[in-house]
């Protein structure tokens, strides 16, 4: 989904058929802006979980840039907030060399990957949703 990095906001979706939450991210987000986004993300996670068929999330971060600390923080308070059964497999793509370190300094956790090609997430994910993980 192509779109633009001038304006902060989150596009969230649902691929039916990968069994995977999908998360667009552009611009450099404010507290306002990351507290609907999480709000919104919750939601969205415990409509697909209370189906009860595993999934998976694939956060396309390539037209996000590097973000401020607390903004970055805020996206792993976000994860340590959610339900044990809101904690699948998930992939964040990037394609800024230093988005990429600060995803992997930020998001330590056992069920979060971070890649550099779709391919690669992709087959990740599968890989883990096939497997009910």
């Amino acid at each position: 989904m192509p779109v633009t990095t001038e304006i902060a906001d989150y596009v969230l979706g649902f691929d039916g058929d990968r069994r995977l939450v999908t998360i667009y991210a552009t611009g450099f987000w404010d507290r306002a802006l990351l507290d609907r986004f999480a709000a919104a993300l919750v939601t969205k996670l415990r409509s697909v979980a209370d189906e009860g068929r595993p999934f998976g999330v694939l956060a396309d971060a390539t037209n996000f840039p590097v973000q401020s600390i607390p903004i970055s923080l805020g996206f792993m308070d976000i994860v340590r907030g959610l339900d044990k059964d809101l904690l699948v497999p998930t992939a964040v793509l990037t394609k800024s060399v230093l988005l990429r370190l600060q995803a992997l300094r930020v998001f330590v956790a056992p069920h979060i990957r971070i890649f550099g090609d779709a391919g690669a997430a992709h087959a990740w994910l599968a890989d883990r949703i096939g497997d009910g993980q």
